[in-house]
């Protein structure tokens, strides 16, 4: 017997304000971001609903993003080796076709073969069994169907990215400094070759 939560919902227009009060917060990015483009895989067999999050996505989103839309979990594995940062993914994916696999198969596949991304599961199944299944099986977050959904795959999406973000930029600086510390010693190597000459 599935459990549901209880969780109230947010009223659309106090979550869209709620919403633009962090995307303000938020709007500086880290340099590193600057000129980078995330590639992100939406999946679903609602075809309106890809569109509409693709242009939420891609219009709210503080970081850049490439927006690639698949009809079927199939089409999207076919495409993995492009090595998106994150894939959006419906839990039903049968409404096109009937023997399609299901978002929880596609998110076990995806895990399995391709670590390094991170998934966000999308259902219209407000059950909290459903939700902490998908968390097991190594879904990053879960977001329910439903008013505020578009707001709350745009937040699990940006957190996501937020620590991406900060992986690179410390990737970054640590290059910087070991370029820097080998420098340093390549001098040290030359001023004490220049003393030795010099005595």
């Amino acid at each position: 017997m599935s459990s549901t939560t209880t969780r109230p919902e947010t009223p659309p227009v106090q979550a869209a304000s709620n919403a633009e009060s962090v995307r303000r917060s938020k709007r500086l990015q880290t340099p590193v971001d600057q000129g980078f483009k995330h590639l992100v895989f939406l999946v679903d067999d609602d075809t309106k609903h890809l569109m509409l999050l693709k242009d939420h996505l891609e219009r709210y989103s503080i970081y850049p993003l490439e927006v690639k839309l698949f009809t079927s979990g199939e089409n999207c594995m076919e495409k993995m080796h492009e090595q998106p940062s994150v894939v959006v993914l419906d839990y039903h994916l049968d409404g096109i076709r009937p023997d399609a696999a299901n978002g929880l198969q596609i998110l076990r596949s995806i895990r399995r073969d391709y670590p390094d991304t991170d998934v966000i599961m999308m259902s219209a199944q407000d059950q909290l069994d459903v939700g902490l299944q998908t968390l097991e099986h190594g879904a990053a977050d879960y977001a329910i169907k439903g008013e505020t959904a578009f707001l709350r795959a745009e937040f699990a999406l940006s957190r996501l990215l937020e620590r991406r973000a900060a992986e690179r930029y410390s990737a970054q600086q640590s290059r910087q400094l070991r370029i820097l510390y080998m420098l340093l010693a390549a001098l040290a190597v030359a001023l004490v070759a220049v003393a030795v000459v010099a005595i």
